[in-house]
């Protein structure tokens, strides 16, 4: 699930990218970090899941906060 998030959001990047005036707003940076912090977080707990302790406690929360990111990002493209 985290590698389809990470390529749609990959392709919703490039389609920024081809409208200048998109790219120099808030959308792209904030997607970025959504997806980086959303998927990157579930591939981490993935990865990580035999040597866990508290490193899901560190990792875990980030994951509402990347999706926060990201839904901030394309609701910026709308305004």
């Amino acid at each position: 699930m985290a590698s389809h998030y990470a390529i749609m959001n990959g392709i919703g990047l490039f389609a920024i990218s081809q409208h200048p005036v998109y790219s120099k707003r808030l959308a792209g940076p904030l997607i970025i970090a959504g997806t980086t912090l959303f998927s990157g977080s579930i591939f981490a707990l993935l990865l990580y899941r035999e040597k866990m302790g508290s490193f899901a406690r560190v990792v875990g929360p980030t994951t509402p906060i990347g999706g926060l990111l990201m839904i901030g990002g394309y609701l910026s493209l709308l305004f």
